[in-house]
């Protein structure tokens, strides 16, 4: 098998240096260029696999660079990785992670560069193993999602490593398999009367990346899943990735379905992949951070307001494939999908998804659209529709919760009135779904909560006549 090809810009020759070191340990082909000019000649000479770019750079910068490839059908499908310290060593420059977000990188990491990170990134296929899952289904209304919740967890030194959350009903909660039966004790105790708690052992959290919001990608990973025969016990996405959360009995079945889907340049068969894979704990104390901040630091906080926030019950697994394929054709006529959850009921034997869209600026109310394609896939469900809602993006180092990131997260919310429609916390995310009208407050209080680069001022969210909670339909 050859060399998978990495191509690394970056102006400090000492940085190129460590960066093919880490890279070529790891059995890549390197290639090197020393400023955004120099990179995209490099580019043309040659198509990388992985392209690993600076964002501050002389003659042109690492998010001009991107933006031309993303704008380019030729090279739009290089996956980038942006190199920044933005918000540390340079907290006044113009440079901002939301302005990577804005041109499609795929993902970017902070220096120092962190070598697990690195290769990470560059390897797009992650398994989490030896974990336990806690699934919680409360009465509808119940206020199952607050920070009451999260603390005891934060406070145990529980590390959450997928968290999600659908208002009112159902929330599915990750951590390592040792510590699954204290997180079952502790959200029993704080779960609200009527509420069903199931702790499912050996799972594993398989994730895919990148998406780039793309609703075909999402819907080849779940089409993969489909195939695969296996039991869910938790779907959810992040800025960066897809990830699931599964009997680890299965992993071997989702893998060989992936690898028939996905192009995965670090690895040319699913055996490859297994075989470079760590011992479970090492994966495990990867996610784990081994610090405390007195304030939490965050790589960017990203408002996206004007999205539609869809939600539906499907009856079981073996309908999945049909929800595959109607984001498959979602992504046809050129729609988003900056946010998707699919929560399970105890025992698998239905799902209730939710998901948000987004357009362009440009486009005209697409509600119809999805409505249709929804229905003609999966003609027994009854899709709901809430609209304007908007989304919040968190992306920090060591998201696994970082014991007590989500809890730190509610509890700010919390303090500002602000009410989650959806929450998921997975590969190094958070992301919340919340009423538009309550974008402003939460930006203010994560920002007075978390440390981040800013992009700029908050403004005002929400459109004129917009209501106090949206337009269902």
């Amino acid at each position: 098998m050859s060399a998978k090809y990495v191509l690394i810009v970056d102006d400090d020759p000492d940085l190129v240096e460590t960066v093919s070191m880490i890279l070529e340990s790891k059995g890549y082909e390197v290639g090197k260029a020393y400023d955004g000019i120099e990179g995209e000649a490099a580019v043309k000479k040659r198509r990388p696999d992985v392209l690993v770019l600076d964002v501050m750079m002389p003659r042109k910068n690492g998010y001009q660079l991107c933006k031309e490839l993303k704008a380019d059908q030729a090279t739009r499908g290089i996956p980038v990785v942006l190199l920044t310290a933005v918000g540390e060593a340079v907290p006044t420059t113009t440079y901002s992670h939301a302005e990577g977000m804005a041109v499609e990188a795929e993902d970017f990491i902070p220096k120092p560069v962190d070598a697990a990170t690195l290769v990470e990134a560059v390897e797009r296929l992650k398994i989490l193993e030896g974990g336990a899952c806690v699934v919680s289904s409360s009465p509808l209304g119940a206020n199952c999602l607050s920070a009451d919740i999260c603390a005891p967890l934060a406070q145990k030194k529980i590390n959450l490593t997928f968290f999600t959350h659908l208002s009112g009903d159902r929330q599915v909660i990750c951590t390592a398999s040792e510590m699954g039966e204290a997180a079952l004790t502790l959200v029993k105790s704080h779960a609200a009367p009527g509420s069903e708690l199931h702790l499912q052992q050996s799972t594993a959290v398989i994730a895919v990346y990148p998406h780039d919001k793309r609703p075909e990608i999402m819907g080849t990973f779940i089409r993969s899943l489909a195939r695969a025969r296996v039991v869910l016990h938790g779907l959810a996405s992040s800025p960066s990735a897809i990830s699931v959360v599964l009997s680890s009995r299965r992993e071997k079945a989702v893998v060989q379905q992936l690898f028939e889907h996905f192009y995965f340049p670090a690895f040319a068969s699913p055996q490859e992949f297994f075989d470079a894979q760590p011992p479970p704990e090492e994966l495990v104390q990867q996610v784990v951070a081994t610090y405390q901040e007195k304030v939490i630091k965050v790589y960017w906080i990203l408002p996206q307001p004007d999205l539609d926030l869809w939600g539906a019950t499907i009856s079981s697994t073996a309908i999945l494939e049909g929800f595959a394929h109607a984001l498959i054709d979602l992504g046809k006529i050129g729609l988003k999908i900056p946010f998707l959850v699919a929560n399970p009921g105890l025992g698998g034997k239905d799902f209730l998804l939710s998901f948000s869209t987004s357009g362009a600026a440009s486009q005209t109310d697409r509600g119809s659209e999805v409505r249709r394609i929804l229905q003609w896939h999966l003609p027994d469900i009854r899709p709901m529709r809430l609209t304007p809602v908007a989304g919040v993006f968190l992306h920090g180092p060591h998201f696994g919760d970082r014991y007590g990131v989500v809890y730190t997260f509610l509890q700010a919310l919390g303090r500002a009135r602000v009410s989650l429609l959806a929450l998921s916390c997975t590969v190094s995310s958070i992301s919340a779904v919340l009423k538009q009208q309550e974008l402003g407050a939460a930006l203010q209080v994560l920002e007075a909560t978390f440390e981040a680069p800013r992009a700029g001022a908050p403004r005002p969210y929400g459109r004129p006549g917009a209501g106090t909670g949206g337009n269902r339909s």
